[in-house]
């Protein structure tokens, strides 16, 4: 809040002003430094990009992919990919203190 009531008193146009990323970071549940670091990065990222910042499982559709019976080859690399998957959001659940904190 203070680094915009400064920059209305230095005389920057409303216009800009509403071009200011501020708090800037995806919402990871961010506390220390480095994942704060990361929650920047990331939003950066995605601007550069023009990316959604959806889930990939939910965007590449493995799981429906096996259930409706890919060749089993595949089947089993996507298989794979969803067991990696679930175990990453796993860990991450556990760091989350639940209340939507941090950046």
């Amino acid at each position: 809040r203070q680094i915009f009531r400064t920059l209305l008193k230095e005389g920057l146009p409303r216009e800009q002003l509403a071009r200011v990323c501020a708090p800037i970071g995806l919402d990871l549940g961010a506390e220390t430094p480095d994942e704060i670091a990361l929650a920047i990065a990331a939003e950066l990222l995605l601007w550069h990009r023009g990316a959604s910042g959806g889930r990939l499982r939910d965007r590449e559709g493995i799981l429906a992919r096996v259930l409706a019976g890919k060749d089993a080859a595949e089947a089993e690399t996507d298989a794979d990919t969803v067991a990696d998957t679930a175990e990453a959001e796993a860990a991450t659940v556990g760091a989350d203190d639940g209340n939507g904190g941090g950046t």
